[in-house]
């Protein structure tokens, strides 16, 4: 997993110890590693379309991935925060 990855995963996991439930904390690490990995290229659905980008012949490097891929990401943690805090709370 990415540093991103693990980053969402710390946000999440910091909103399962103010509600404390197992369910919470499942759902908290799937949405972080999940909504983080697709902010590099070693995300996992990011491999895919790289892959598929390459096979038609366009290249993307890393940080032009990144340019979208890090705002995109940091975006959906940050509406993913509040929803796991008013839906388990």
């Amino acid at each position: 997993m990415s540093w991103l990855a693990w980053t969402a995963v710390a946000i999440f996991v910091g909103s399962y110890v103010l509600i404390a439930t197992e369910r919470v904390h499942r759902v908290a690490a799937d949405l972080g590693a999940d909504l983080g990995g697709n902010a590099t290229l070693i995300g996992a659905s990011a491999n895919v379309v790289v892959g598929i980008a390459a096979r038609n012949g366009l290249r993307i490097s890393f940080a032009g991935w990144l340019r979208y891929g890090l705002p995109t990401a940091a975006l959906s943690i940050t509406i993913c925060v509040p929803y796991i805090l008013l839906r388990y709370t």
